[in-house]
């Protein structure tokens, strides 16, 4: 996708500004976040907001619900928590119209046979 003259412009002032710092600042331009698109491990999409989960660990799930689940051996750390913290503000972020995915409505969640952390 080219880039719009917005970007040039704005690219130069950054440019400038970071020249007086001989080479400690560096600008990436148009940098590929990751190798391959971000997928996350579950999408549970409530419709109803009556519905009524029977295992109390689910208790928690609001429209939206973000899951990593990851196995007894990996830990749950703040790295992963970030992890799905992003998935799903890109989640409500690509959305096509906006308010289709309301954050308000939205829950994260990261567990595994050990233990769980729950996001908002």
């Amino acid at each position: 996708m080219p880039r719009s003259d917005w970007h040039a412009a704005f690219e130069a002032l950054l440019r400038i500004e970071a020249h007086k710092f001989a080479g400690r600042v560096h600008i990436l331009t148009e940098e590929e976040i990751g190798e391959v698109p971000p997928r996350t491990d579950f999408v549970v999409l409530t419709e109803d907001e009556e519905v009524d989960w029977e295992k109390a660990i689910f208790g928690i799930f609001r429209k939206i619900n973000i899951l990593e689940y990851k196995n007894p051996h990996d830990s749950l750390n703040e790295r992963v928590l970030r992890k799905v913290c992003g998935y799903a503000n890109l989640y409500i972020g690509m959305a096509e119209h906006e308010g289709e995915r309301p954050a308000g409505k939205r829950t994260m969640w990261s567990g595994s046979t050990t233990g769980c952390c729950s996001g908002w």
